[in-house]
């Protein structure tokens, strides 16, 4: 737990065999190490005003953890956990019943139930899309203002988002109040038209339940979702035309949206065939991030996967089986697909 100055651990959370653990029992170790350093400032340094924030702790511990990994053991490829961890939310997200990332808390047992994944994996995945948004140092700075303005005491949720949106000029606040109050997640679905020498996309968008006839009724909920076009989709359906002609736009490119997506048959069997004859050509190798996937005559701004490629022998590989599954997850998490998230206990 994360005592100002005097961190505490369970042994089983912070003692490992360095010669015989597992990759997965050191990146846990490391990422509890660093999520707990990450509550001196988000949690000791500001704290949330009330329960209902405690996102403002738990979620950004979550998002922070990876940043000090990424820097220090690069080839863990610590972007597939926060792919897994996004992908685990959204499959959460997508129950009727699901709550807010804010909700009341009045009582002992509500505030206890708000320690879960919404709070932790879901927040920590909107943190990163409204990152790559704006973009990691003016992210950084509207943190760091943030931080600064409400040193030794309390904040709100306004308080944050109101930061980087100073820091940005960008509607920060409107993305982020949408994903905040509002329960669920978006599904974006895609259409596009070549005309000549520019690409015509149509993005709709509505809340995902697992339900198909929830699912089929609708429901109230929209979002301001801002997409790696840089393009914010505001309302239910808005049309955006791009340069160059496409046969199809990923929309999910770079991982780091929180919604789904949903693209018409025809786009996406040319999405797979395109990804897959690339995987098998660059062999088992990291491709640099978002260099992977292009289609005839597509921009390379809007057309890029970010994934690791991998030989079409999975005894070919390094893990095997196991190392498969986590390119699968980052090439499924880039396409809005879901898959499992990465099991391990709940931190403080």
């Amino acid at each position: 737990i994360e005592n100002a100055g005097a961190i505490t651990y369970r042994e089983s959370a912070l003692l490992i065999d360095d010669k015989t653990a597992s990759l997965a029992a050191h990146q846990l170790v490391v990422s509890d190490l660093a999520h707990e350093m990450a509550h001196q400032w988000f949690g000791d340094l500001v704290t949330m005003d009330w329960w209902d924030n405690i996102w403002l702790n738990e979620g950004f511990a979550t998002w922070m953890a990876w940043k000090p990994i990424e820097a220090w053991k690069p080839e863990w490829h610590s972007e597939l956990q926060e792919s897994q961890e996004t992908s685990g939310a959204l499959g959460t997200d997508a129950i009727a019943s699901i709550r807010p990332i804010r909700a009341k808390a009045e009582n002992p047992a509500e505030i206890d139930a708000l320690f879960d994944g919404i709070a932790y994996e879901k927040t920590a995945a909107v943190l990163r899309m409204v990152e790559a948004y704006v973009g990691p140092e003016v992210f950084r700075t509207g943190t760091n203002a943030y931080l600064q303005a409400h040193a030794y005491g309390n904040a709100t949720a306004q308080d944050f988002w109101n930061a980087v949106t100073a820091a940005s000029g960008k509607p920060v606040d409107k993305i982020m109040s949408g994903f905040v109050n509002q329960p669920a997640a978006p599904l974006v679905s895609v259409k596009t038209s070549c005309s000549g020498d520019h690409t015509s996309v149509t993005l709709s968008q509505q809340r995902f339940f697992t339900d198909r006839t929830k699912l089929e009724a609708g429901s109230a909920e929209i979002w301001a979702i801002p997409s790696p076009t840089y393009k914010l989709l505001t309302e239910r359906q808005q049309t955006f035309d791009l340069p160059g002609c496409a046969d199809w736009v990923n929309v999910g490119a770079g991982g780091r949206g929180y919604y789904r997506a949903a693209y018409e048959p025809a786009a996406y069997a040319k999405m797979s065939a395109e990804t897959r004859d690339d995987i098998q050509r660059r062999g088992a190798h990291p491709v640099p991030h978002g260099r992977l996937g292009h289609g005839a005559g597509r921009p390379p701004e809007y057309r890029r996967f970010p994934v690791l490629c991998h030989d079409s022998r999975p005894d070919r590989l390094p893990g095997g089986a196991a190392r498969l599954r986590a390119m699968g997850a980052r090439i499924l998490a880039s396409r809005g697909g879901q898959f499992g998230s990465r099991s391990g206990s709940r931190r403080a």
